[in-house]
């Protein structure tokens, strides 16, 4: 699942992975809701705010995005895309 990350400041946030683009694998009958892609977590050179933390938003291409961004508000900065909705590799292969 190709994520695009968009940063406000002059710098680009920095996912620790080989390729900017990061690849997540999920099982056609995996859980909804009890199914999680876990993403590391960017570093940014940019002036964070007070707590220190990154903020991250999902901007899906299309309505049809089964995922939704979740996050930790108890500062470790964990990301993980939970899935909504049940997959059929049939109908769609993969999302961006």
């Amino acid at each position: 699942i190709p994520i695009a990350i968009d940063d406000i400041n002059d710098h680009r946030p920095i996912f620790p992975y080989k390729s900017p683009d990061i690849q997540l694998h999920l099982s056609e009958n995996s859980p909804p809701l009890q199914s999680k892609l876990f993403l590391q977590q960017a570093h940014d050179l940019d002036q964070l705010d007070q707590d220190q933390q990154l903020k991250y938003e999902l901007k899906p291409l299309s309505n049809s995005f089964p995922f939704r961004l979740d996050t930790n508000t108890d500062g470790s900065n964990r990301l993980a895309l939970v899935l909504l909705e049940p997959l059929d590799r049939e109908r769609i292969d993969s999302y961006q």
